[in-house]
């Protein structure tokens, strides 16, 4: 399976970034932001991480607030 994870600066109101894993949407948000945290020892990674959520608007697609200006994004690619 194959993930598309995208950083969207809601500054500038654009994406900024956008990566592609084979992982599930939920493994590849958390990887992306252990990466975007400076963790790239993925035998640390955690299995769940706080502060994931659902979209209400598209489905499927799951976002974390880095901050209140980045949010990120992941789904099915």
């Amino acid at each position: 399976m194959k993930s598309i994870v995208m950083l969207f600066d809601a500054r500038k109101g654009e994406f900024i970034k956008e990566e592609i894993y084979t992982l599930s949407p939920r493994k590849a948000m958390i990887s992306a932001v252990m990466q975007y945290k400076g963790n790239f020892n993925t035998q640390d990674y955690p299995s769940k991480l706080d502060g994931i959520y659902k979209s209400n608007v598209i489905k499927d697609r799951l976002l974390y607030n880095l901050s209140d200006d980045l949010i990120m994004y992941s789904q099915k690619a």
